[in-house]
């Protein structure tokens, strides 16, 4: 049992002033221009939180590269999210690590094996991460990412469907 990765690639921290927390990284590593975005809309990328469709396009997000990983800042808004529900029970911090694989579904079933349930997932058109509840194991949720995927014809489904949960990743 074991996730096939090349190590981490993305940290990502839950902060509740997104402005002040990247003037902060900008000044300390001498970084410049650093952009702050809204999540994507849902009828651009589907993600579901808790199996139930979400539009998390209130939230902020800043995405930078420190070497070979990316840290990730995020300002959640008050709709239900995996960032408000971290922001709401643990403050500020680290939220999730993300491990790349070449097959999540391995990943997810070894994680489940262990009683590690799936709560987000988000669907880009060569991307699918999935947040995963690995705190008590691991001192910290997953976020388990699959790249080189084909999600069109899956996106074009769940759009046709906004508002129906889902069922399976």
């Amino acid at each position: 049992m074991s996730i096939k990765t090349d190590g981490i690639c993305q940290i990502a921290l839950v902060v509740r002033d997104i402005e002040a927390t990247v003037r902060n990284y900008e000044e300390m590593f001498g970084l410049k221009g650093l952009k702050i975005e809204n999540l994507p809309k849902p009828n651009e990328i589907p993600a579901y939180y808790r199996g139930k469709p979400g539009d998390f396009s209130g939230c902020k997000i800043c995405a930078f590269k420190l070497g070979p990983v990316v840290l990730e800042l995020v300002q959640p808004d008050d709709t239900p999210s995996p960032w408000k529900e971290f922001l709401d029970k643990h403050g500020e911090g680290v939220q999730h690590i993300g491990f790349m694989t070449e097959d999540k579904y391995a990943a997810l079933e070894d994680l489940e094996k262990m009683g590690c349930k799936p709560f987000h997932v988000g669907y880009y058109p060569n991307l699918t991460y999935i947040f995963v509840d690995t705190a008590g194991k691991f001192g910290v949720d997953f976020n388990i990412k699959q790249g080189n995927e084909h999600n069109e014809e899956k996106i074009a489904k769940l759009l046709a469907t906004p508002d129906e949960p889902i069922d399976s990743i």
